[in-house]
């Protein structure tokens, strides 16, 4: 299992090296900022990976919760939480003529339909743990365990959940690095239930780095 694990760490330093390179080809001499932002975000992913690998494990972080059985941190950050919502859009009607106080002849009718919009519910601090991801809010407590989590995608200021049991994703804007959700689910899913060959990722790994196999 440990050497999976490595390898599989092998392999997400790999790609986090693969985006870093093609961003950096396709930079201008005088980066912009967001570009600046992205390739930090990118090299922070990789020192994860490189640590990950370093120690055979995840890196951990301190939890200032009460923590469940075999319970680790991996990542916390301050966010705000953010939702969908129903919002209510009116169109006036117009051409009708004012007959009396409150009578009106002619026109057309007003109408009133919904559309749905993000809105900020809450704010507070969200933590990712080997068993779930936990938001600990201003107003509520939020637990999304992992094994319910279906995807984490993530966005330029923040990160996507998909969970079981829930119809709509909820967003989480950080003030951190986004990136870091969605890698880090990766690589606990994989450590869990290794999907790929050792082979294949020592092929890759040697190939890329033009090492020897």
């Amino acid at each position: 299992m440990d050497s999976i694990f490595a390898l599989v760490i092998i392999l997400t330093f790999v790609i986090v090296v693969i985006v870093i390179q093609r961003r950096n080809s396709s930079t201008k001499t005088n980066p912009t900022q967001a570009h600046v932002v992205l390739n930090n975000m990118l090299e922070e992913c990789q020192q994860l990976c490189d640590r990950a690998y370093e120690e055979q494990k995840m890196p951990e972080v301190s939890l200032p919760f009460q923590i469940k059985k075999g319970e680790k941190g991996y990542i916390k950050d301050r966010v705000d939480f953010h939702e969908q919502r129903s919002k209510s859009v009116s169109t006036r009607g117009g051409g009708a003529i004012r007959v009396a106080k409150g009578i009106y002849l002619g026109g057309s009718q007003g109408t009133s339909r919904s559309v749905p919009e993000m809105r900020m519910i809450d704010q507070g601090n969200i933590f990712f743990t080997n068993q779930r991801i936990l938001f600990i809010g201003e107003n509520a407590v939020k637990e999304y365990p992992l094994k319910r989590i279906i995807s984490i995608s993530t966005a330029k200021d923040g990160f996507w959940i998909a969970s079981e049991g829930k119809q709509k994703r909820q967003f989480f804007k950080t003030y951190h690095n986004p990136m870091l959700w969605d890698l880090v689910l990766r690589m606990h899913n994989e450590y869990i239930n290794p999907t790929l060959p050792p082979p294949l990722a020592k092929w890759l790994f040697m190939g890329i780095f033009g090492l020897p196999c």
